[in-house]
């Protein structure tokens, strides 16, 4: 994203993709006391004053905290551009903003605000993965709510280039062998991630097909030319 946006001048093309682990899909969050009861309903309040909502994320202006939230404003036909966003220094920090009242929402990774959903401290309103996730059913759904947006953060390895081959394989075969595991299973359920182990050549794809998508989302909502 941060190279689409010109701010470096690196990406994916100039490391060796080793493997994807999980894939951390966003969600949006309220305090537990929030008037606000769902989606849809801060949607409406958004459009009658979009003023009147700030929103807190863990990242700068025009990360994924940022333009997921103002994508799904704008797919219930909201103006994405009137957002108010509060930048804060990683997804803790945002959370505490919304529990301190400084915000209204929270837009992050659903595992920075999972263990504060189910201690009551925040209420999630929408998650965007397409369909339930395993164990937690319970929470909802933005496509369920009327809005058709899947988005998710990935986390992956990448090694430098000009390594031996079979040093790249080991890497592989080290990450596959995590991926796999039970106690590596406990952690995806515990966190909220959905699994999503992808490697060699079909994670490069993976990573093409992810930069068109973020690319496309964002110019959308006019955040990239």
């Amino acid at each position: 994203m941060r190279a689409l946006q010109g701010v470096f001048p690196q990406s994916f093309r100039d490391l060796v993709p080793i493997a994807a682990m999980i894939a951390d899909y966003s969600c949006f969050a309220v305090r537990a006391d929030s008037n606000i009861q769902d989606f849809s309903d801060l949607a409406q309040r958004y459009k009658a004053d979009p003023k009147s909502i700030v929103v807190a994320g863990g990242s700068v202006r025009g990360n994924t905290d940022h333009f997921v939230l103002a994508k799904a404003l704008q797919l219930t036909g909201a103006d994405p551009k009137q957002l108010v966003y509060l930048a804060y220094d990683g997804g803790g920090k945002a959370a505490a903003g919304l529990l301190s009242g400084e915000t209204q929402v929270l837009s992050t990774g659903l595992s920075e605000a999972l263990q504060m959903h189910q201690a009551g401290l925040l209420r999630i309103i929408a998650v965007t993965a397409p369909r339930p996730l395993s164990q937690l059913s319970d929470l909802p759904l933005l496509k369920s709510q009327g809005v058709d947006l899947v988005f998710a953060n990935w986390r992956g390895f990448f090694a430098a280039k000009g390594l031996p081959d079979a040093q790249y394989e080991r890497m592989r075969y080290t990450l596959r062998t995590v991926s796999e595991s039970s106690v590596f299973n406990d952690i995806r359920l515990r966190n909220g991630w959905a699994e999503n182990h992808i490697e060699g050549d079909a994670f490069y794809s993976f990573l093409e097909r992810q930069e068109d998508q973020i690319r496309s989302l964002m110019q959308s909502i006019g955040y990239l030319r």
